[in-house]
Order: structure tokens, then sequence, then C-alpha cells
């Protein structure tokens, strides 16, 4: 694959998802936008073009895996079973690591294994319970939601989304928040769907792999992924502009962000221009009724309560529009005045990170107001890894 004088490989198969929800569901000028870039969403709803989930060589002998089932009860059951096993202890870690890959999970496919591409792209289901990752970067939330659900009687397990492996991991204190925050709702991964949000074009076609992979484990991990690519949270839905971190290439261009003023944007600064690509914006609102089974026109009672909506925000400067907006809505109020749990996590940057910004003075009031309504609020610390 090409590279760019920028560091981005040019992307010449996938494209953005984005697109084909903008024809289906938002403005009339988004969808003439939309429209502009037909063949992006004729090759995002047939499933067109060719990709290679995983670089390593992938053997001419390599099966095709299909869609796994969900069956979240079978997956609690080995979960129950092997940590109650007397062999499971850290001494016989590698023995757990084959139950969990031949018992809780009857298929994870390695890197030898050549994968479907999940179809369609931005497949939304509404669930009961959901979290929305608003910043995914390169999926690593997603990874610690899966890891949240292994086995915790021989050590700390990983399973890598991006290896495609399983083995013994480091204490990892995002994982322990998960594993501790699903258990005061009484809830296991299996209970969630996951909604990524991520507008560098850098990685879609890598977190398109990932929703591939998920969906080829059996049972599935989760109750279902998407990514929103080439997307952004903002403070009303329509295409905007992603300045880019061009710079931080160790740290996956964390810098990326909607404000032009942010501090790696300036960075990555050439000929007098800032790198920008044109995405997708979302509100918390609008990606609310999306994916809440509970907001659904249809719901039934029971769908209307007792549901859980974990929120985090990492997107470097647009957190105070995002947060204005779903003040304004009351939509998380409303959700949890209903009967639900909201979880919101979210990371703040001062001017000195993002440049200017008149919403930084307002935020602490529209904190305090979700607060007061219930919601269920945490400062992100930075390094959410």
């Amino acid at each position: 694959m090409p590279v760019l004088k920028n560091g981005f490989t040019k992307r010449t198969k996938r494209r953005p998802t984005s697109y084909a929800h903008a024809v289906t569901g938002v403005t009339g000028v988004i969808i003439m936008m939309a429209m502009f870039h037909m063949n992006y969403l004729q090759l995002a709803i047939d499933g067109g073009g060719n990709f290679t989930v995983s670089e390593a060589a992938i053997s001419e002998a390599a099966i095709t895996i299909t869609d796994g089932a969900i069956d979240k009860e079978a997956i609690k059951a080995s979960r129950k079973a092997i940590n109650k096993s007397d062999s499971c202890n850290k001494k016989d870690a590698d023995a757990v690591i084959n139950r969990v890959t031949s018992e809780m999970f009857t298929r994870v496919p390695t890197q030898t294994d050549q994968i479907d591409e999940h179809s369609p792209r931005l497949d939304i289901r509404k669930c009961k319970n959901v979290i929305l990752d608003f910043g995914a970067n390169v999926g690593d939330t997603l990874n610690h939601v899966v890891d949240s659900g292994l086995p915790t009687c021989a050590g700390e397990l990983h399973l890598d989304l991006h290896k495609r492996t399983v083995g013994p991991d480091k204490w990892n204190r995002v994982t322990k928040f998960l594993q501790g925050m699903m258990k005061n709702t009484n809830h296991s991964p299996e209970d969630y769907c996951y909604y990524g949000v991520e507008g560098n074009p850098h990685f879609t076609e890598r977190l398109q792999g990932l929703e591939d992979y998920i969906h080829s484990i059996n049972p599935k991990p989760v109750e279902h992924a998407a990514f929103f690519t080439e997307s952004v949270g903002t403070g009303e839905v329509g295409m905007t502009k992603l300045f880019l971190d061009t710079v931080n290439t160790k740290q996956n261009f964390w810098g990326s962000s909607i404000m032009k003023g942010h501090q790696d944007v300036t960075k990555s600064i050439t000929a007098g221009e800032a790198p920008y690509h044109d995405v997708m914006g979302y509100t918390i609102t609008k990606i609310m009724d999306m994916t809440l089974k509970g907001l659904d026109e249809n719901a039934t009672e029971e769908d209307k309560t007792g549901g859980h909506l974990l929120l985090k925000v990492d997107i470097e400067g647009g957190e105070y529009a995002l947060t204005q907006e779903v003040v304004a809505s009351k939509a998380l109020c409303n959700y949890v005045a209903m009967g639900n749990t909201a979880n919101v996590i979210i990371e703040t940057h001062s001017q000195r990170v993002t440049g200017p910004n008149p919403l930084i003075h307002k935020f602490k009031k529209w904190r305090e107001e979700l607060i007061g309504c219930g919601v269920k609020w945490q400062t992100l610390q930075a390094h959410w890894n």
C-alpha cells in the first residue's frame, strides 16, 4: 500500500462508512454531499473491493471465517466454569488459555485464517446496553471490553484483536475499571453492543479489520460491534473538518481534532496549511437514538428501562460542543429518568492544548447539570490504554 508524504497510507479499497448512513438518516444537505461520493457508497453498501485483514502472509489453504453467533449464556457458563475450576491458576495459565479458545469460544481465528468482510458496513443494531466510544483511535477500548470478560483465575489474559492471539498480560487499569463497572450493573461484555467513533482516515481499514475479526469469533465476545469510521463527535449533525495530527506517529496521531488551533495540528502545518479530512459529525443524542433499544419508537416497556449506557469521550477539544448539545437536548437526563444507568467518562483539554475555545468556561455548569439528573460522571485520565 503506497505511503503519502505525511506518513498516511493511501486508501484504495475500503471507504468510510459514514456516507452510507448519511444517505438514509441525516439532512438534505448531507445527502447531497454523500451522493457526491456515490462511488464510496457502492463499495460500502455492497462490500466491494478486496482487503487483506492482516498484512501477515495468509496461507493458500486458509479457511474463510464467517460471522459468529451470539450465545450469551454459553459464554457466561464457560467463564464461570473456568473461574471455579481447581486447575485455574497462574501456574497453569496455558491450560486456561486453551480452555478459553476451545470452550468459552469455539472459534478464535488466527493470523493465518482468512476472514469474511462483515457486511453491511456501519451495521447498526439497537441494543439494551451500549458502549459509545467517541475517539476510538485504533480500537483499544473495544479490546479492553473484550478482555474484561476473560477468566481472571489465572491472572490477566489478553485477546489481542490486532495480532489475533490470546495470552497472559500485565495488569491494566482500564480493563479492571470495565470489569468493576460491569459487575456493578450485573453485566458482562457479551451483554453490550460497542460503537466506536473515529475520524482519522489513517485508521479506517484497521478498524474495519477489527470489526471483521470480532464478528468472526464464535460465540462473539460482545453482542455487536461497529465503527463509525471517518466520523467525529460534534455539537450538530453534519459534515465537518477533522484537522490532522501527522507528527505523533508513536501515539497514533492522538492530537487530531476539530479544533484547528490544537497544538498537534499546528505542529503538522505544512506550506502554511493545516492538513484536514472531511468527516461526518455526530452528536451524542443522534447516536443514542440510533443505537439504544429503549429509545426506539417501537420499544416495549421492558425495553425502555434497566439499560446501561457507557459513554467514553476523548476527542481533543471537541468534548465541549458535544457536551453542550447533549445537555440542551436532555437526552442523557431523559434516559436516566426512564430508569436506565448512564456512565460518562470524559477527558477535557485546556485551551493551552486546543487553542481558544469559549465553551470551556461553561463546561462546569453542564457537568453539574448532568450529575444532578443522575448521570454518573468520571474524568478520564490521560493515556486511556
